[in-house]
């Protein structure tokens, strides 16, 4: 009768161990990793048809080897991307005013978390995993960063995971972190996994960790289908903080094997300092 009592205490206490496990696990992972965990400072030149404006934006990017190189969400840093890619959403097609609707990088900054900078610039962009890679232009320091060496396993159902992200410009570039499960797996020549919006609301450009403390995913949108929905579809994905990128887009975790496949490329691209738009892309994925 013992034995039985112990192992019901122990069922119903079980959760709230596991969840003190992922806690803690988190806490040693921003212990260890938080200063890979940088902003990204962008100055892009918008061209449309009404003339060109200058626009200044931050994101959220992580830090993936000693030399600094830095991934980032590839639609964060491309606002004539997103705006296309809302105004498609509202009808079905590209409008054609959109033709004359383009943004170029005049300018990259890395913010670290004490509030340094160091001047960059996008080396490689990946419009198909919306990966962008980030790297200083001269710097011979060696950079804290999160390795994509460890052993991956496809993640499952109902995963505990977690993301560690940096907070805007008027939350003074805090830190957060925050909890999250798997729930569902989209299966393809290229799984991604969807989780609750709460795990990945802002944290484009970051990566998940397992409850081990092990990176797993990263962050980043996926293309929807066109499914014809007009105006009230697009209204309810921006109430539901999918804001104007999640109109033609929605958020998803990549594994981090899809992220090592663009990494070797990117360490070795080469950019004319003079030129930001000469940026290298990413061939063709099969």
């Amino acid at each position: 009768m013992k034995t039985i009592s112990f192992i019901l205490l122990a069922l119903l206490f079980s959760p709230f161990a596991f969840a003190d496990d992922i806690k803690a696990s988190a806490r040693a992972a921003i212990a260890k990793w938080e200063i890979a965990v940088i902003t990204v400072k962008i100055v892009a030149k918008m061209k449309s048809a009404r003339g060109d404006e200058e626009n200044q934006f931050e994101v959220t990017g992580t830090v993936i080897d000693p030399s600094g190189l830095t991934v980032v969400s590839n639609q964060s840093i491309d606002p004539a991307g997103m705006i296309k890619s809302f105004l498609m959403s509202m009808g079905r097609g590209e409008p054609p005013d959109s033709s004359k609707l383009d943004s170029q990088i005049t300018q990259t900054t890395m913010i670290m978390q004490d509030g340094s900078e160091v001047d960059a610039e996008v080396v490689l962009k990946d419009a198909e995993l919306d990966f962008a890679f980030v790297r200083p232009r001269q710097s011979d320091e060696h950079f804290v960063y999160i390795p994509l060496n460890t052993p991956q396993k496809p993640l499952e159902l109902l995963q505990d995971l977690f993301v560690i992200s940096r907070m805007n410009r008027a939350e003074n570039r805090a830190t957060g972190v925050t909890l999250g499960m798997v729930q569902g797996i989209v299966k393809g020549p290229r799984t991604v996994y969807i989780t609750n919006q709460e795990l990945v609301s802002n944290s484009l450009g970051c990566i998940a960790f397992s409850t081990e403390g092990l990176p797993v995913g990263i962050v980043v949108t996926k293309a929807k289908q066109n499914t014809g929905d007009k105006g009230m579809g697009v209204l309810m994905n921006m109430m539901m903080g999918n804001g104007i990128g999640g109109a033609g887009s929605f958020t998803v975790l990549r594994s981090i094997d899809d992220l090592k496949e663009d990494v070797a490329q990117a360490k070795e691209a080469k950019v004319t300092e003079s030129a930001p738009a000469q940026t290298q892309s990413a061939p063709t994925k099969p």
